[in-house]
């Protein structure tokens, strides 16, 4: 039988047995636990490593994406600038070397569609691209503060194509004494006395001279201005007409109901002719699909807009004793309509396009015949 101290010893060695027993099983567990986490672990760098390996080439093209569009705008801006920069060093070289050309476009007496005169209008005879017209070249001259030099060029090589004119016997002979039309800018019109082209006459001793020079008549030079130079120094602008006019030129009012100036400015300019812009030309008269077919939705009673406005304009300047020349005459039944309406002279292709001076001459010389 066994005592009480020999149970106990007994019963203690079972309890450390068990004990340790419990421990061995927890510890290989732990070890268990810590190797799957090892593997976890690896595992996950791995695919770390793996997805970094298969973005960084994505990446690294998004970049150079960005890199090369980059490059591309900076050498467009760049190649923008150095054309600019070309252009503008050409157009320069233009007025040096006297590159610009004269065009004259025929302004016809309606009734008799018979030449009275011309309109001079500017080209440019590019080397490379050849003849430009206004608007391939005028805007960025504008910008450059160039238009009253290449005014002041123009109003030269008018006068002395005038002269040439006056000099030929045959037109002497039979007095033809045709006039000559040219648009002046308001740059230059607005400061005749310190020409902004950095020469020392300004617009109204310069056109004296050339008149001197040339011996030309005043009466067949028309200097024409549009309403834009009536709301820039309408004062200035005045007093420049009033000296032109008593010289003997004649003055024209371009594109008339088309700016923004009053018609309070009209009885105060010292104007000659009205010109009628093309835009109400356009359908006047027109029996097919233009103005009328507008007005016939309105009623049979509805006019023509196009002819109230040239019918307005004819009144107007009949009232004030003016001249009108009507702009953009390209179909026949608008030189009829204009006719009928008694408007006294016309322009536009159904008379003839801008040409050069030699054939503008040989117009002229159709009257000989």
């Amino acid at each position: 039988m066994l005592t009480v101290a020999e149970y106990s010893l007994i019963s203690l060695g079972i309890l450390i047995g068990s004990l340790f027993f419990v421990f061995a099983f927890l510890l290989r567990r732990v070890r268990q636990l810590t190797h799957l986490v090892r593997q976890r672990d690896r595992q996950l760098t791995k695919n770390l490593a793996a997805a970094s390996v298969q973005t960084r080439p994505a990446t690294s093209a998004a970049r150079s994406a960005a890199l090369t569009q980059s490059q591309q705008a900076q050498s467009q801006q760049a190649q923008c600038q150095q054309d600019l920069f070309n252009r503008q060093q050409a157009l320069r070289l233009a007025l040096h070397r006297e590159e610009f050309r004269v065009y004259y476009q025929p302004i016809v007496e309606l009734q008799t569609a018979e030449i009275v005169g011309f309109e001079a209008l500017v080209r440019w005879q590019h080397p490379q691209r050849g003849l430009l017209r206004p608007a391939d070249f005028l805007p960025l001259a504008a910008e450059m503060n160039l238009i009253a030099a290449i005014d002041r060029w123009m109003l030269k090589a008018v006068c002395q194509q005038l002269s040439i004119w006056q000099a030929d016997l045959d037109f002497q002979r039979l007095n033809i004494q045709p006039r000559l039309s040219i648009n002046l800018s308001a740059a230059y019109l607005s400061q005749p006395g310190s020409d902004v082209t950095g020469l020392d006459n300004g617009l109204v001793d310069y056109v004296r001279s050339l008149l001197t020079h040339d011996s030309i008549a005043p009466q067949q030079l028309n200097l024409e201005i549009t309403e834009s130079v009536m709301i820039t120094d309408p004062e200035q602008t005045i007093e420049t007409l009033r000296q032109l006019r008593e010289m003997g030129l004649k003055v024209s009012l371009d594109d008339f109901g088309t700016g923004y100036s009053s018609l309070s400015y009209l009885h105060q300019f010292p104007v000659d002719v009205l010109k009628i812009d093309k835009t109400f030309v356009r359908y006047l008269g027109d029996q097919g699909n233009g103005s009328h077919a507008h007005n016939r939705d309105h009623g049979a009673a509805f006019p023509d807009r196009h002819q109230v406005i040239v019918q307005a304009i004819l009144d107007l300047a009949k009232g004030l004793n003016l001249s009108v020349v009507a702009e953009g005459i390209e179909q026949p039944y608008q030189h009829s309509q204009l006719k009928k309406m008694n408007c006294h002279y016309g322009q536009g292709n159904l008379f003839g396009q801008a040409v050069d001076a030699a054939s503008a001459h040989a117009l002229l010389a159709l009257k000989i015949r």
